[in-house]
């Protein structure tokens, strides 16, 4: 399967299990690609990250969502069918499922396709200080910022052999 047409794979099941999970009808921005040297994050944009990284013979790709914490709340609470004000252990645990969710469906998508599996690492979930994306490779990190009545969020995808994660402050 080609890059682009992986991305559009991802995209769209993003868009998919928001508006299944969360009656969230999320739509697509302008992507911005971020390149050696270069970062994405903070603002406020990544209190809630969660990456996983998927593998097969024909791709190699690093997926993330990421959200504000005042939208991620918004997004659980529809989830969840009650309003959530704060983490706890249910809501931190949600992060992970929606990334879950995203990956089953972009299995299944692959295996219609391509007759294989496609494997992928434990989602990873960061909760707290904003998560920092920098780049210190020729991979390319691209951003695909999504909205909805419920707040924005952000698919991450970058190509590429090796996992990318995110660091915190929290991590030191």
């Amino acid at each position: 399967m080609e890059e682009e047409d992986f991305q559009e794979v991802i995209l769209e099941t993003v868009k998919k299990v928001f508006n299944f999970q969360c009656s969230a009808k999320v739509e697509l921005k302008d992507s911005e690609t971020y390149k050696e040297g270069e970062e994405w994050g903070g603002q406020g944009q990544t209190d809630v990250t969660s990456m996983t990284y998927l593998s097969a013979e024909d791709v190699n790709c690093s997926v993330g969502i990421c959200f504000s914490k005042p939208s991620y709340l918004k997004y659980i609470s529809a989830m969840f069918g009650e309003e959530v004000t704060e983490f706890d252990d249910q809501t931190t645990d949600a992060s992970g499922e929606f990334l879950n969710m995203i990956m089953g469906n972009i299995k299944a998508k692959y295996y219609e396709s391509n007759k294989k599996d496609i494997e992928s690492t434990f989602p990873m979930s960061f909760f707290g200080r904003p998560s920092i994306f920098k780049i210190d490779s020729d991979i390319k990190l691209k951003v695909y910022p999504m909205e909805s009545h419920l707040g924005p969020v952000f698919a991450i995808i970058s190509f590429g052999k090796e996992p990318i994660m995110p660091w915190s402050q929290d991590f030191f």
